[in-house]
C-alpha cells in the first residue's frame, strides 16, 4: 500500500477542512497554497506529483479553459464523511448547499461536475423529492406549534432545493441514486468505503494520517 509524504498529508488536512466546498472539490492553485500553508520550502510546483501523492484520498481532473487550464481534485466519499451519512434529504440548508455547489460548478464551465460527485460518492441516496414534501405537508398539519415551526424550515429548504433543481435538471437527470434509508443501508453494506487506507508505519520523513 503506496505511503503519503509528510507534505501530502498537510496539504490534504488544509484541502479537506479549508479549501473543499460542499460536496467535495477544490480548485487547486499550488503557488497560493503554499503561501498561506507556509509550505513554499516544501511543496512540489507539480500538478502530477501532487496528483500522485493524493492519490488515496483525491482524484484529479483538468479543466481546460480559454484563461488555461483549471486543476480541480475532488475527494472520494467526501459527502457521506461530512453529513454522517450518505442520505440526502433535502429538508435542511446543509443538505440543500450540495446543489448549490453543484449549480456553481455547471454555471463556471465545470460540466462534469454532476458526474465526478456521483462517481465518487458511490453510496449516497437521495430521498425522493415526492416523499419529503410529503412528510413535510403532514408535518405542518401537526397541532403541535414547535413542531409546525420547525417543519416550517424544512419546507424553506425543499423550496430551495427545487428552485436549483429546476435550473440544473432533476435528480434523476443528474444521475444521482434516489431511494428509502433501507435502500441507503443495503448499498452501504455491500459497497462500503472505497478509499484506500494509508500505511500507518512510521519513517523519519513520514507520519501516518488521521482518516477523512
Amino acid at each position: 500500500m503506496r505511503r503519503m509524504p509528510y507534505w501530502a498529508q498537510l496539504l490534504h488536512l488544509n484541502m479537506y477542512f479549508d479549501q473543499a466546498d460542499s460536496v467535495g472539490i477544490v480548485e487547486l492553485d499550488l503557488d497560493w497554497t503554499a503561501y498561506n500553508t507556509n509550505m513554499k520550502q516544501v511543496l512540489p510546483n507539480d500538478y502530477d506529483v501532487v496528483a500522485k501523492a493524493l492519490a488515496p484520498y483525491w482524484s484529479r481532473h483538468t479543466l481546460k479553459t480559454e484563461m488555461g487550464d483549471r486543476e480541480m481534485f475532488i475527494m472520494h466519499n467526501f459527502i457521506k464523511k461530512t453529513t454522517g451519512k450518505g442520505y440526502i434529504v433535502f429538508n435542511n440548508h446543509y443538505h440543500v448547499d450540495l446543489l448549490h455547489a453543484i449549480e456553481r460548478h455547471i454555471e463556471e464551465g465545470f460540466l462534469e461536475a454532476p458526474q465526478l460527485v456521483n462517481q465518487y460518492n458511490p453510496t449516497v441516496i437521495i430521498e425522493p423529492i415526492e416523499i419529503t414534501m410529503k412528510n413535510i405537508q403532514e408535518g405542518l398539519e401537526s397541532k403541535d406549534s414547535n413542531k409546525k415551526n420547525g417543519y416550517k424550515g424544512n419546507y424553506k429548504a425543499l423550496m430551495s432545493a427545487r428552485r436549483v433543481l429546476q435550473v440544473i435538471g432533476s435528480v434523476q437527470e443528474l444521475g444521482f441514486k434516489t431511494g428509502s434509508r433501507q435502500d441507503y443501508n443495503e448499498l452501504e453494506a455491500t459497497n462500503g468505503d472505497k478509499i484506500p487506507q494509508i500505511e500507518t508505519k512510521k519513517k523519519e520523513d513520514d507520519v501516518p494520517i488521521a482518516n477523512f
